[in-house]
């Protein structure tokens, strides 16, 4: 990729991400990933576009119309970098390109692109990837050591049905993190699984994706895989390469490793526990506004059954039933299997998620927040990872928890007590004594005229000396 770096003449280049129709006599120096062919129109004009991206990842395509389609096609080589300038900046027409960019640049045969110095890749280490907080997908550059290429198989695409050839690789680098790579077509011939293993490999525009919380790369039709070694990479890159190799067989393949693509640690010291998520409050997660995994435990307020008219992302299983595969959370809310929940009806569906017990449970849920687009505005969108009924026993324990943090302990209430205790002097302690032998005195005297009386109702004692020795006795 390009020099992502603010000094020297990278000063004077716009970075993509920065152009809009409001920025005039702009210039960007960028590399072309893909070239359409040159294509002619129903009305003989001849058309052709390029999708570029610069140091930043930021990806935007460039339009080209009848004089200029001829004038550029054959100058624009797919990989190559040039600096772009002396065009304008459109409203992207989402109908027809899939890029996340709101803008497109068109050219004419006026316009000035030349090329420029490839300053080679623009490696992002795997934990700033897993950090990231760009909008996904996006496109980056990798240095890292592959440590396994997975066999062959075969994926079928759904919106052409096409198969398509799939090889998986796994890499790490010296942040300590485990990256799953996916190379598709062609492409799996570059590594495979009788390669000689680890080996450093520089992968250029790559497609960094999230699904459910796990992070994974996946090559484009731009993307370069280059083994260290080749003489295909830059001096410096060349020699960074020579020392992660150098560390991971040394040191780094007996460390543990955290898998942005799995669950867990990977690697010889790998523990076995996950790292739990810190659990907060619904309010607390809503007021950081800041993407990320968090947990909560809280109650299922409504439960709306009745299904959209549009739903994406549909497979259909047979007949007119349909089910997300990417929703496994469903079932740990019902509690009943959809095969059932199909049979009941309108009432008792109605009765059931009006009143039904999962209304008074607790869940924990855990949750990851990232930015979303809503046209044009920048929104937060939250999407349950994973939801799980509390039983009694971790219901009791959040509720100890919760507890012990709004009400003092048992044990600081005794130790303030204890303290006014001893601020007392021994002049009021002896007072104390004595005013509770006082009691006791009078207590003991006022038992034994009850027991006189009883006696005397009972006739065992008749003579009123007798009871009247006995009192004064006491």
């Amino acid at each position: 990729m390009l020099d992502s770096s603010p000094s020297g003449s990278s000063e004077r280049y716009l970075s993509i991400g920065s152009l809009n129709p409001y920025v005039h006599r702009w210039q960007i120096k960028a590399r072309v990933v893909d070239k359409s062919p040159l294509q002619t129109t129903k009305n003989n004009s001849r058309f052709f576009h390029v999708d570029i991206t610069d140091s930043a990842g930021d990806i935007i395509r460039a339009k080209f119309w009848s004089d200029a389609a001829e004038k550029w096609h054959g100058a624009l080589e797919k990989g190559k970098v040039y600096c772009f300038s002396r065009g304008r900046v459109n409203v992207a027409n989402k109908r027809f390109s899939t890029l996340n960019n709101n803008y497109e640049l068109s050219f004419s045969a006026d316009a000035d692109i030349n090329p420029a110095d490839d300053d080679g890749l623009c490696s992002m280490p795997l934990r700033n990837i897993f950090n990231s907080t760009r909008e996904c997908p996006f496109p980056t550059d990798v240095l890292a050591v592959v440590i396994e290429a997975q066999p062959v198989s075969s994926v079928t695409a759904r919106s052409s049905g096409e198969e398509l050839k799939r090889r998986v690789l796994r890499v790490r680098d010296k942040s300590q993190m485990e990256m799953e790579i996916s190379l598709w077509g062609e492409q799996v011939d570059c590594i495979t699984e009788t390669a000689a293993l680890p080996q450093v490999y520089g992968l250029t525009g790559l497609n960094i994706r999230d699904w459910r919380g796990a992070r994974s790369a996946s090559s484009t039709k731009s993307t370069q895989i280059i083994k260290a070694g080749s003489g295909l990479l830059q001096p410096e890159e060349e020699t960074a390469a020579a020392e992660m190799l150098q560390w991971y067989t040394t040191t780094g393949s007996s460390l543990s490793f955290l898998s942005m693509s799995r669950a867990g640690s990977t690697g010889e010291g790998a523990a076995n526990d996950r790292k739990p998520v810190q659990e907060q409050s619904i309010k607390d997660i809503k007021d950081r506004n800041e993407p990320g995994v968090f947990a909560f435990v809280g109650q299922v307020r409504r439960v709306y059954w009745k299904p959209r008219q549009q739903q994406q992302q549909q497979q259909q299983q047979q007949q007119d039933i349909y089910a997300y595969a990417a929703c496994p959370t469903w079932q740990a809310l019902l509690g009943s299997p959809a095969s059932e929940v199909r049979r009941w009806d309108s009432e008792k569906k109605q009765t059931f998620f009006d009143w039904h017990s999962i209304l008074k449970s607790h869940f924990r849920v855990m949750v990851r927040a990232e930015l979303d687009n809503y046209n044009g505005e920048q929104r937060m969108r939250y999407t349950a990872l994973r939801v799980e009924a509390l039983d009694a026993h971790s219901l009791a324990m959040l509720l100890h928890q919760q507890l012990k943090v709004a009400v003092p302990s048992a044990t600081d209430f005794a130790e303030s007590k204890k303290a006014k205790l001893q601020v007392i002097s021994r002049h009021q302690t002896w007072q104390m004594a004595k005013h509770a032998c006082m009691w006791s005195e009078r207590c003991i005297k006022v038992v034994l005229c009850l027991l006189l009386i009883q006696l005397d109702n009972h006739g065992d004692i008749s003579e009123p000396n007798a009871k009247r020795s006995l009192v004064e006795a006491h």
